[in-house]
């Protein structure tokens, strides 16, 4: 399995920004509470070949931890961005209630990370605080959560809160501030899709209606209210001899 840490949001079809990083690390996948004893020489090879492209990969023994460490800004920075005003990383760093918001929710994380796997973070992971510092040096970065929600996209708001969420309370950990804003952000992407659900339901009855005025009364052979499907004018009922 392999960890990517690289931003580069997706802009448009063609078009993706790369603002810097790209450190890649592979292992092999494992179970969360099992730690592999060697690294196989094929995963080795991969690294190596990698590394020459100029990428900076490296083999790892130990994939799980990683998997929470990158959970750490996905987490906490994604979310938040979204919930404060479509904010970037910069802008929410520069705010100290919401600085000190995201830097919990790390905590939080960390801790879900090391009670879910039964071991301590080893040291080669990184910390809260280098990651926090890396968040300054690349300034106004804008999430993923970000910018699915600005295009209106699905979030990913189970697998990077609900799921870790389960994950910590079934090991006996409380998550108060990532449950709060996974309960806030859920709602707010199930009210912009019923909304949006609403919009195209009302733009599909008034199509509707519209195609039923252009079809007109297909028993009289002009359309209704006083419009003819040829462009004619439509008979007069005080005129009409019988009944229509």
């Amino acid at each position: 399995m392999g960890i990517c840490r690289i931003e580069i949001p997706h802009r448009f079809p063609s078009k993706i920004v790369h603002y810097g990083n790209h450190r890649l690390r592979l292992g092999p996948y494992t179970q969360a509470t099992s730690i592999p004893t060697s690294i196989p020489p094929a995963l080795e090879d991969l690294a190596s070949f990698l590394r020459q492209g100029g990428c900076d990969a490296e083999a790892v023994l130990d994939m799980q931890p990683m998997r929470w460490f990158k959970l750490l800004w996905n987490g906490s920075f994604s979310p938040v961005s979204v919930l404060a005003g479509q904010a970037t990383a910069g802008a929410m760093l520069r705010d100290a209630p919401v600085r000190e918001l995201v830097r919990a929710m790390m905590d939080e994380i960390w801790a879900a990370g090391e009670a879910v796997l039964g071991r301590k973070f080893p040291e080669s992971v990184g910390t809260v605080d280098g990651l926090m510092d890396a968040t300054a040096r690349v300034g106004e970065y804008r999430a993923s959560m970000l910018i699915d929600w600005e295009e209106g996209r699905a979030m990913e708001v189970d697998v990077l809160l609900a799921r870790p969420i389960a994950m910590a309370k079934a090991a006996g950990v409380a998550m108060p501030r990532l449950e709060t804003v996974y309960a806030l952000i859920r709602l707010a992407e199930e009210r912009r899709f019923a909304a949006l659900a609403t919009k195209i339901a009302h733009v599909e009855h008034k199509v509707e209606g519209e195609r039923k005025v252009e079809g007109g009364d297909k028993r009289c052979g002009w359309s209704h209210p006083g419009i003819s499907s040829h462009n004619e004018a439509a008979p007069d009922p005080s005129r009409a001899v019988g009944p229509l």
